[in-house]
């Protein structure tokens, strides 16, 4: 052992630091959802494992080792949800929202939607504008007008995720359609 420890070099520190804060991120994403137990699942299959190839059990050895040989598709199937709140933390770091503007950006969004909808409306074109964001409470808002603005333009059918919200919108919108017309 400390021999081991005599030939660590400040990288191999360094290595085992970030790996370990990886894992420390990746359990706190984890913690309070089904994911989580999933990874307790997981490990416990893990040590199924090395249990079954220790006390040289070989049909339950062939099965845990057919489950591992798929463990990467099984895995991102089963973490999705969390590999994109994952990837969407990274994107949305503080360094690459300068590196790729942020506020500006948005309002001009915002800005071409709005001309886009208009002009759709003056022709009386239905269409299904999708702005994703990766924060369901930040999408809530513009989806409610999106909606307040189809109904008040005519449309008699929209499709939502958030129906109690999205009906009193509604309500509002008929009301409003009603009051102009």
């Amino acid at each position: 052992m400390s021999q081991l420890i005599a030939t660590l070099q400040w990288r191999d520190v360094l290595d085992i630091l970030v790996v370990a804060a990886l894992v420390y991120r990746v359990l706190m994403a984890f913690r309070g959802t089904r994911a989580m137990q999933i990874t307790v699942g997981l490990g416990v299959l893990a040590l199924g494992t090395v249990l079954a190839r220790t006390l040289a059990l070989p049909s339950l050895t062939w099965v845990l080792d057919q489950f591992w040989s798929y463990w990467v598709v099984v895995l991102i199937v089963v973490f999705q949800p969390e590999l994109r709140r994952a990837l969407a933390w990274v994107g949305e770091g503080p360094v690459l929202k300068r590196l790729l503007g942020d506020a500006a950006e948005r309002a001009q969004v915002v800005d071409e939607v709005v001309r886009a909808a208009e002009a759709l409306a003056g022709r009386r074109i239905g269409a299904l504008i999708v702005l994703e964001r990766p924060d369901t409470q930040e999408r809530l808002a513009g989806s409610l007008a999106a909606t307040a603005i189809a109904v008040v333009n005519g449309a008699s059918l929209v499709r939502t995720h958030d129906v109690a919200e999205t009906r009193d919108a509604v309500r509002i919108a008929e009301r409003l359609r009603r009051g102009r017309a």
